[in-house]
């Protein structure tokens, strides 16, 4: 369910990218994917400080793409602001 693919560590979540045949340790190694985890028990002040940096973040590595693999935790989250 929904709840299990939240809970993927990153090494799941790359092993599952690499299972569609997506290059994703080329480009961690080329700088060009940067995987971070929320930690579920601190997801609002991980949120907080995602946005606070997400910017900078962009800037210094100059991503043209952001994927998010919990949507609805984020959507959830946005509800109370």
């Amino acid at each position: 369910g929904s709840s299990s693919r939240s809970r993927r560590t990153v090494p799941q979540l790359l092993e599952t990218a690499r299972q569609f045949g997506w290059p994703v340790d080329a480009a961690i190694a080329a700088g060009t994917l940067k995987v971070i985890r929320l930690d579920p028990k601190e997801t609002r002040q991980s949120l907080h400080r995602i946005q606070g940096e997400l910017g900078k973040e962009l800037a210094a590595t100059g991503a043209g793409r952001i994927v998010f693999d919990s949507v609805s935790l984020l959507n959830m989250l946005s509800d109370d602001e």
